[in-house]
C-alpha cells in the first residue's frame, strides 16, 4: 500500500513486531538511548515494525532505529492525528484509521508478537487489551512488557492484588513476559517467523 492509504496492503512475508510506547517528549535521554539500542537489536534480528505511527517520544525513537536498519515501518494512525502533522515521516507504509480502537485492531492483525515499552494511558490500554485476549485464549502471540526502570511496578502489584483478591480467574503474569533488560526482551521474543 502506498503511504497515506486507508486500507492495509497484503500482509508482508516478513513478521511484524507491534511496539506500544509513549509519545511524550519529556522523557530522559538515557531512556531514549536504551530504547534505541533495543529497537536496533530487534531490527537486526529481522523484525519489521508496526506501531502507532507517531513522530514523537519513544514511538519515534523506535521507528527511527528500525528504519536505520533498513526495516519496514508500518504506521497505523488515526486521521485526526495525521491531520495535526503527527505521523512519522519515514514510514514505509501509513494506514489511516477512524479512531484508536481501529488502530489497535489493525496493529493486532499485522503483528506476530507484541512489545510494550514504558508509556502512559495509551500504552497501558494497548497492553491490557492484548493481555485480556491472551488470558481468555483469543491471542497466542508473544507479549512482552519492557520495564527497565520499574516504570510498570505498580501495574504488577495491581495484577497481584487482583489475583489475591479473587478478581482474576487466572494469574495475569503467566500470560506475558516481564523483561527488565534488553537481553530479556530478545530472549522472550522468538526469531521472526517462529512466533
Amino acid at each position: 500500500m502506498l503511504p497515506g492509504s486507508d486500507r492495509p496492503s497484503e500482509e508482508s512475508t516478513v513478521p511484524h513486531l507491534a511496539i506500544f510506547a509513549s509519545s511524550s517528549e519529556s522523557l530522559p535521554a538515557a531512556l531514549h538511548d536504551r530504547i534505541e539500542t533495543l529497537a536496533t537489536d530487534l531490527a537486526r534480528r529481522g523484525w519489521d515494525l508496526v506501531f502507532g505511527g507517531s513522530k514523537l517520544g519513544l514511538m519515534r525513537v523506535a521507528a527511527e532505529a528500525f528504519r536505520r536498519q533498513g526495516r519496514e515501518v508500518v504506521s497505523v494512525i488515526p486521521r485526526a492525528f495525521d491531520a495535526r502533522g503527527l505521523t512519522f515521516a519515514d514510514s514505509t507504509e501509513v494506514i489511516h484509521t477512524e479512531d484508536l480502537r481501529d488502530r489497535k485492531r489493525i496493529m493486532a492483525d499485522r503483528a506476530q508478537a507484541f512489545l510494550a515499552l514504558p508509556g502512559g494511558p495509551g500504552t497501558l490500554d494497548e497492553f491490557i487489551e492484548l493481555l485480556s485476549l491472551k488470558i481468555v485464549g483469543m491471542n497466542a502471540a508473544p507479549l512482552v512488557l519492557f520495564d527497565p526502570e520499574d516504570h510498570w511496578v505498580d501495574l504488577l502489584r495491581l495484577f497481584d492484588s487482583m489475583r489475591g483478591g479473587g478478581f482474576a480467574h487466572r494469574e495475569p503474569r503467566e500470560h506475558f513476559v516481564h523483561a527488565r533488560s534488553a537481553t530479556e526482551v530478545l530472549t522472550a521474543l522468538p526469531l521472526p517467523g517462529r512466533a
